[in-house]
């Protein structure tokens, strides 16, 4: 089986958004993902990000 990997950066709290903004954005970006098959396999915190890490069957 081959995966192909995606990391996507998202703004998390500060920035001037709020939290709830912040996650919202964050939670539709994901949605979007899963629907073109990506899976979400790890989250870490990147400065004023978030990273995501995702893959997917080729």
């Amino acid at each position: 089986m081959r995966f192909e990997y995606k990391v996507i950066t998202m703004k998390s709290r500060g920035m001037g958004l709020s939290t709830e903004k912040a996650d919202t954005a964050f939670t539709e970006q994901l949605n979007q993902e899963g629907l073109l098959g990506w899976n979400l396999v790890n989250v870490m915190p990147y400065g004023a990000s978030v990273r995501a890490f995702l893959k997917r069957e080729k």
